[in-house]
């Protein structure tokens, strides 16, 4: 079981210990890993119950000392300090990433949890793979129910769809009869994400509620002999493996921003709800441009651009950022907001607030796979209400404080 896995499995088994429903196997595992990382009590100070910064806070400074602790104890040996370093790090993996449902599940008092109203009727399905493909001629494909092989040609780029469900374009005429000038444009709804291979071979990883346009074929220009730049149109976000070539870079458009790369790995939320466009880098080095202004950032940078139209740069936690890419709905110091925006787009939902919105800051994660009423109890240390409205096909998640 690799980490990801575990992490998860202890948060299962935290909750079924708050509701005494664990199986005696279950019992002995949870009790073994608790009594293995858990060598003293965390006690907090009266007032910072409802505060899972402090509580994360807390633990980093327990993590710490430690260390430090360690450090004076085995100083000669390095050995020694190797092992036990190993075993810190492996126990603040754990730590940090469940510390807040530790706090909800071993530190509140039972009679203060309020479990989300009507369960079953909260038990809304993610999302999955699905798109539609607008060809030149206006033509729309719904990729889901497409069938594996040849989808579609556009005058000498064959379209296909593989067997891991994505598509991919192929290029099979000469380059004197290209037509740059064709475009087709792929759109993910509410609820959706999908996969395709441009032209050129670069990859890109459409999120939910987006929409990418882009040429059929990145080969030269008529008449000139040679290409140009290569040119995407983003709207919502997308994670891109831009394939490397130098000559010819690679610029995503989305609204008054343009990314330029020559190779690279990076991602771009530009929904227009977020207030901001993100553009994350993991590999590589892109340039950020909008209104005369422009930011270089380098790997394990954000730049973000703003709307009265300034670029400003931060360090990005590419863990958060790239999460849903990776399979994961992943929030950290976030809003109730925040995390709803990213909830109504991935479980195609709509949000309304009944009363003053929440002003709590949350820290977790579960897998994009899981069901909505699993996303939702990680609020109810905070006293959140939930319950879901149903008008036709259209489902709203009413929240109360």
């Amino acid at each position: 079981m690799d980490n990801e896995e575990n992490n998860e499995y202890l948060e299962l088994l935290a909750h079924k210990y708050k509701q005494g429903t664990l199986t005696e196997v279950e019992a002995v595992y949870f009790e073994s890993w608790y009594n293995k990382h858990h060598d003293d009590q965390l006690e907090l100070p009266q007032g910072y119950s409802l505060n899972p910064i402090v509580i994360r806070e807390r633990i980093h400074q327990k993590l710490k000392q430690r260390i430090r602790d360690d450090h004076k104890k085995h100083q000669p040996g390095h050995f020694q300090i190797s092992l036990t370093w190993q075993r810190i790090i492996a126990a603040a993996s754990v730590l940090i990433i469940i510390g807040f449902l530790v706090y909800t599940y071993f530190l509140q008092e039972p009679n203060t949890i309020t479990p989300a109203a009507t369960k079953i009727s909260l038990n809304v399905a993610p999302g999955s793979n699905k798109a539609t493909l607008m060809l030149a001629d206006g033509t729309i494909l719904d990729l889901n129910a497409a069938e594996n092989g040849t989808i579609a040609t556009q005058q000498q780029t064959s379209i296909e769809k593989t067997a891991d469900g994505s598509i991919a374009y192929k290029y099979e005429g000469a380059k004197s009869n290209s037509s740059p000038d064709l475009s087709n444009t792929i759109t993910t709804p509410r609820g959706g994400q999908f996969q395709i291979t441009l032209p050129d071979g670069t990859k890109v990883w459409l999120n939910a509620a987006s929409r990418l346009k882009y040429p059929v074929s990145f080969l030269e220009q008529k008449g000139t002999g040679k290409r140009g730049t290569r040119m995407v149109e983003l709207s919502g976000e997308a994670y891109f493996e831009v394939a490397k070539d130098k000559a010819h870079p690679f610029i995503v458009k989305s609204g008054k921003q343009e990314v330029e790369v020559l190779g690279t790995h990076f991602n771009i939320n530009s929904y227009e709800n977020e207030g901001k466009i993100r553009t994350t880098l993991e590999e590589g080095s892109v340039r950020v441009s909008a209104e005369h202004r422009n930011k270089i950032i380098i790997p394990g940078e954000q730049a973000r651009f703003e709307a009265d139209g300034t670029i400003t740069v931060k360090q990005a936690d590419l863990e958060t950022e790239l999460a849903w890419k990776n399979g994961k709905l992943k929030f950290r110091d976030a809003s109730i907001q925040q995390i709803m925006r990213e909830v109504s787009r991935w479980y195609d939902i709509d949000i309304r607030y009944e009363g003053a919105i929440p002003g709590d800051l949350f820290t977790g994660g579960i897998s994009r796979q899981s069901n909505l009423s699993s996303l939702l109890k990680i609020f109810e240390a905070s006293q959140i209400k939930f319950h879901l409205q149903q008008n036709g096909s259209k489902r709203t998640l009413v929240i109360k404080p």
